[in-house]
């Protein structure tokens, strides 16, 4: 039963992460890089952006089909605690007067993958300590 939650858990934070991509691509986060970020393009920033979420997606939909393996659970509690980490810089960058991702759809997706991540993490370290991986 827990891991069909977790499967659940797993696939609605995947499919915010891809929202937050795409809230991301509308504000250009690429050029939150500093100089390299904003020495590009909007058409170079987008490209590599784009490009850049192949290796990405690849491993985190390997881990949500294989989440009755070790190795899925560990991309799982990766993939929380990343996006856990990713929340606090966003909020950072905000207080450092960042005036991107300051629309409410932007602080619903942010918050929602927050919750979506810690439950992930909760239920993936459970599963790993019950199966005393």
């Amino acid at each position: 039963m827990i891991n069909e939650i977790l499967i659940w858990v797993y696939l609605i934070n995947f499919v915010f992460l891809m929202m937050h991509e795409t809230d991301a691509s509308y504000w250009k986060e690429w050029r939150l890089f500093g100089k390299w970020g904003k020495s590009l393009s909007d058409k170079q920033g987008l490209s590599i952006f784009i490009l850049a979420r192949l290796p990405i997606c690849i491993p985190l939909l390997y881990g949500m089909l294989n989440l009755n393996h070790q190795s899925g659970l560990i991309i799982s509690a990766i993939l929380s605690v990343f996006l856990i980490f990713h929340f606090f810089i966003h909020m950072i960058v905000r207080k450092l007067g960042s005036s991107e991702f300051a629309w409410p759809i932007s602080y619903f997706i942010q918050f929602g993958m927050l919750i979506l991540s810690s439950t992930q993490l909760y239920i993936t370290v459970q599963i790993l300590i019950k199966t005393n991986v």
